[in-house]
């Protein structure tokens, strides 16, 4: 869901539903939306922050 969907809200809400239903232990469920929180904001850096030059195309001219 979040890693190749970056869906976030809807992990939130999972979570939330996995604490409802008896598979997580609510004492659980902050330690998990913090680190959703914290991946969500490193991918954003990721993507701000990441550089990639343009690929250059080799010229089809001659010098001559």
């Amino acid at each position: 869901m979040v890693g190749v969907e970056c869906d976030y809200d809807e992990a939130f809400d999972v979570l939330a539903d996995y604490v409802r239903i008896g598979i997580m232990d609510p004492e659980e469920l902050s330690y998990r939306r913090q680190s959703l929180q914290i991946h969500r904001m490193q991918k954003t850096f990721d993507n701000i922050y990441s550089y990639r030059p343009k690929q250059r195309r080799p010229s089809t001219e001659s010098s001559g």
